[in-house]
């Protein structure tokens, strides 16, 4: 191995300064032949006839035989022959004959994953869902501060980038970052219950489709969200993956969704361990990743609308005056389809005060009731699928989603009799396995998820687009996510008062009238005869 200034030398050598110098390809440094083998079956690889010296350790590909992607082991620094850390005067040996010298060494690992999920349950167009991300955090150790690249550095721990990227589908917004939060811990099934990170833990920055920054207060649709985690949350969630293993990052948002559709979301992570300071500024992060990033799975939720046409049975009815215009309100159904399952319940609440509101795209307002247009027509849109919820299946007969609606007719137009028969209708996605599965999206060049060209005309995720999809199979005349209905009112005819109202007791009245003349008219007549 050389003379002992030589052997010195190899002995203050840094795995970090050999991976630069290699990177760059630095002037006095040289390296010999890179020798690459997969682990077998137990994990492992046994690397024979080696030349004495110093070699560098590198994972290069971390995805383990279950498919899971694990977190790489840092690059690390292997000395043939090494002393044996039980006896400083001898060599390590593969065996007790000293056939060969030998060094076993145990990267660590830790699993790499990083998971979107979506709560968006009976959830209409104008209200939030909830987004979480979930992401593995890797190994850690604590920074050797003697190195120069670690003077200054305020950080403990080697993890030095931790950012999350969340490009929004147009069709959702957020008006500020007042709905981040990030946690870290274990608990995977309840992330809000881990602890939160404080605000001075990490930043969260908006930006709009065209890079800048999105004013407080101005939403904008496909917005990019951006969360870094500075220098302090860096150490605290470091110093709890150190004490737990299982620790994870999480950050939960809730935007608003602004308009009907197939909504398709995902999100980057990069985090990045090693020595000096971090690549990702949190201050300034930037709307995409220093490199790809880690890509989460794929989340997607599901808006669609029902038409209306009032009719006397045969033309429509023109709403050109107020009084002729029919109003309606939509309910949500558990159970399955009134009147059609058993157990199909109308959620009216209490009071009938439970009518879905959905977003008013012309005064930007929640609205419960819906008015038919001066030519008798009337389009609810923003109603929530009722066969994907919270990127699951939905029972046909589960007790607390909606698994369909009824249109409630409040008010008929004038001259024209209620129409009091709540109306069954159902919002389906019809490629709903399609929409699950990951192939059927790509990214663009923004890194805005979008449909699989191969399968563009398969999936269709806007509502211009789902109008022209048609189907026979359903309650009603239905296509992906749209439902059109005739609701029919007849004219009012005139009617007989109830039994037991007003009109009888004036009747009872007349009757006493007619009944008291007559005995007048007798008495009368008797004394004249």
């Amino acid at each position: 191995m050389g003379s002992n200034a030589t052997i010195k030398a190899l002995g203050d050598l840094k795995a970090g300064d050999v991976v630069k110098a290699r990177n760059e390809k630095a002037e006095g440094w040289t390296f010999g032949k890179t020798k690459v083998e997969k682990t077998g079956a137990k994990g492992a690889i046994d690397w024979t006839d080696l030349d004495l010296g110093v070699y560098l350790l590198e994972e290069t590909d971390s995805t383990g035989s279950d498919g899971k992607v694990y977190t790489a082991a840092a690059p690390s620094l292997i000395y043939l022959p090494t002393t044996n850390p039980k006896d400083q005067s001898s060599w390590i040996w593969e065996d007790d004959q000293k056939s060969a010298y030998a060094v076993w060494v145990y990267p660590k690992n830790s699993v790499n994953e990083n998971k979107k999920t979506v709560k968006d349950a009976n959830k209409q167009v104008g209200d939030t869902i909830e987004y979480t991300i979930s992401a593995s955090v890797p190994a850690v150790q604590k920074l050797d501060k003697e190195l120069e690249e670690n003077k200054g550095v305020e950080r403990t721990y080697n993890l030095k980038d931790f950012a999350l990227y969340d490009n929004l589908d147009e069709k959702l917004a957020l008006a500020n970052t007042e709905s981040v939060k990030v946690y870290y811990g274990t608990d995977e099934d309840n992330p809000t219950g881990n602890t939160e990170l404080a605000s001075e833990g990490f930043t969260a920055k908006l930006y709009k489709g065209d890079g800048t920054n999105t004013p407080a207060g101005e939403t904008e649709k496909g917005q990019k969200l951006v969360v870094a985690l500075t220098d302090k949350g860096l150490d605290l969630v470091a110093d709890a993956k150190k004490k737990a293993a299982g620790t994870k990052v999480f950050l939960v948002f809730t935007p608003t969704v602004k308009a009907a559709g197939i909504t398709p979301n995902q999100a980057v992570v990069y985090k990045n361990t090693g020595d000096g300071k971090g690549t990702v500024d949190p201050q300034n992060p930037g709307e995409n990743p220093p490199d790809k990033g880690q890509d989460t799975n794929i989340v997607v939720s599901g808006w669609g609308k029902i038409e209306i046409t009032k009719t006397d049975g045969k033309n429509p009815i023109l709403g050109t005056e107020e009084a002729k215009k029919a109003e309606f309100k939509v309910f949500g159904v558990t159970g399955g389809v009134y009147g059609k399952d058993e157990g199909a319940v109308i959620d009216y609440g209490e009071d009938n005060n439970k009518a879905i509101k959905v977003l008013d795209p012309k005064t930007n307002e929640m609205i419960d009731t819906f008015k038919t247009d001066e030519e008798g027509k009337l389009s609810i849109e923003g109603l929530h699928a009722n066969n994907l919820a919270d990127f699951k299946d939905v029972d046909p007969n589960a007790s607390s989603l909606y698994t369909s609606y009824v249109l409630v007719e409040t008010k008929a137009p004038d001259t024209y009799e209620l129409n009091h028969a709540p109306i069954p209708f159902v919002i389906n996605i019809k490629q709903v396995d399609a929409v699950k599965t990951e192939t059927s999206w790509t990214k663009d060049e923004n890194g805005n998820v979008t449909v699989h060209p191969d399968k563009k005309d398969l999936l269709k995720i806007t509502l211009a687009d789902l109008e022209k999809i048609t189907a026979e199979n359903s309650l009603n005349k239905q296509g992906d996510l749209v439902v059109t209905t005739d609701v029919v009112n007849i004219p009012v005819k005139p009617k007989l008062p109830m039994t037991g109202g007003a009109g009888v007791a004036l009747f009872g009245f007349l009757g006493l009238a007619i009944i008291g003349g007559g005995v007048y008219a007798a008495k009368r007549n008797s004394k004249k005869a």
